[in-house]
């Protein structure tokens, strides 16, 4: 009878490792490598730089190029695991001769680790209740989580929307008086 449990023991341990575990194990540590390089993002490098630079498994990057509410101009890419989101934002110049935003050096750069997007979630903002709206009903949740956080870190960042967040990296271009 000892034996037949220790059997059984050690069968469920050989199945826990290959489909819990080791997929767990390997999340954790394209997270860690992810981190790793996002840490060395410095104000001055373009986004078309950073996508280089940053370390993701995958070969999809979210890439949303608009204005913050003082009018200048932003990138801000979208990394997604099914545990957590980043988005790396970036302030960029204003260049007038170059269209591609992401060909812009930046002035600043800021990482913000948030949780997954969860399955119920329901927009605060404006614009993350258009965004939700227009959505497929499968997708509108994660719709209305990335309208909420694009009108966070495009906004006057006064009101979080109750969005839960840590920010684990800012560099910001040094200001020159005139």
């Amino acid at each position: 009878m000892r034996s037949i449990f220790l059997l059984t023991t050690i069968a469920a341990i050989g199945c826990w490792i290959p489909w819990v575990a080791l997929p767990r194990w390997r999340i954790y540590r394209e997270q860690a490598a992810f981190e790793e390089s996002v840490l060395l993002l410095r104000a001055g490098v373009t986004p078309a730089e950073a996508i280089k630079a940053i370390r993701w498994p995958s070969k999809s990057t979210t890439f949303t190029m608009t204005h913050d509410y003082e009018g200048k101009p932003v990138v801000v890419l979208q990394y997604e695991w099914p545990n957590v989101v980043y988005f790396v934002y970036f302030v960029v110049k204003n260049t007038p001769t170059i269209r591609d935003q992401s060909m812009e050096p930046s002035v600043s750069v800021e990482v913000f680790r948030a949780p997954g997007v969860p399955l119920d979630y329901q927009a605060k903002s404006k614009g993350g209740q258009k965004k939700a709206t227009r959505a497929w009903p499968a997708g509108a949740a994660k719709a209305g989580y990335v309208g909420d956080w694009m009108a966070f870190l495009t906004g006057d960042r006064q009101d979080d929307l109750g969005l839960e967040s840590e920010m684990i990296h800012a560099d910001h271009a040094p200001s020159v008086a005139p």
